[in-house]
């Protein structure tokens, strides 16, 4: 069973307020890690207006 990587891909730039049809999902399989890598799972992720 092979793992998937779900990102959020901005599809279009918005126009005032983000709406859904700005982004899209992909899934793509998660590769093994080369020699010297390593792979790392987000848990929590927090995205503030003062990141800006």
């Amino acid at each position: 069973m092979s793992k998937t990587n779900r990102q959020f891909v901005l599809a279009s730039r918005p126009s005032g307020y983000p709406k859904e049809s700005d982004f899209d999902l992909i899934e793509l399989p998660v590769s093994k890690p080369n020699d010297g890598q390593l792979l790392v799972r987000t848990i929590f992720l927090s995205v503030d207006p003062y990141m800006r």
